[in-house]
């Protein structure tokens, strides 16, 4: 549950005027060879579609992040309708939660499905929730194809995958660090 500080903190990021963060998340964006992928600082992506945008990974950086989200959804005036998950973090709840409140606040804006591994249908927090469920599929989302696959991660959850974006055969993977020594948790080296 969000606290008050970070509900009053979304709050104002909603009524200040959205062109006013401009520079800053300019400023932060790393370049991308393709105009419709923007890759934000933080470690999350947009991709943008004939009439929506897609996010892959919700970043480490939830203020960065959604204030970067917040400025492009409403410069190209497109509708936020995907979240893609490579797996689940410590923070990612409470990401998506930071997500979910802008969503009740503004669902013209704000109207997305969780894309993940069957095994996090839990982030959905009852909201529209696609899992992969098979090793590998491919998926068709706003006019946009995806292939999705299960992937060994880096943790002994087992709930990674990879997003791989058709038109320009981009590969989202997370983290993808295979550890090896006695367990996940506790590796001598990583291959």
């Amino acid at each position: 549950m969000l606290s008050i500080e970070d509900k009053k903190w979304i709050e104002q990021l909603i009524q200040n005027p959205w062109q006013k963060l401009r520079d800053q998340v300019l400023d932060d964006e790393e370049k991308s060879p393709y105009d419709d992928l923007i890759s934000v600082q933080g470690g999350c992506s947009l991709l943008v579609n004939d009439k929506s945008v897609h996010l892959v990974d919700v970043g480490v950086n939830i203020k960065e992040s959604l204030r970067a989200i917040w400025y492009y959804v409403n410069k190209f005036q497109k509708p936020l309708t995907c979240i893609f998950l490579s797996h689940k973090q410590a923070e990612t709840q409470h990401f998506l939660e930071h997500y979910k409140y802008l969503e009740n606040h503004d669902p013209e804006r704000f109207n997305f499905q969780i894309v993940c591994h069957q095994k996090n249908r839990n982030l959905a927090m009852k909201g529209t929730f696609y899992g992969l469920v098979q090793n590998e599929e491919f998926i068709k989302l706003d006019g946009r194809s995806y292939f999705l696959a299960k992937a060994p991660g880096h943790s002994q959850r087992g709930d990674h995958m990879v997003i791989m974006e058709m038109k320009h055969k981009i590969l989202f993977f997370g983290t993808l660090l295979q550890p090896q020594g006695e367990s996940y948790e506790y590796c001598t080296f990583v291959t």
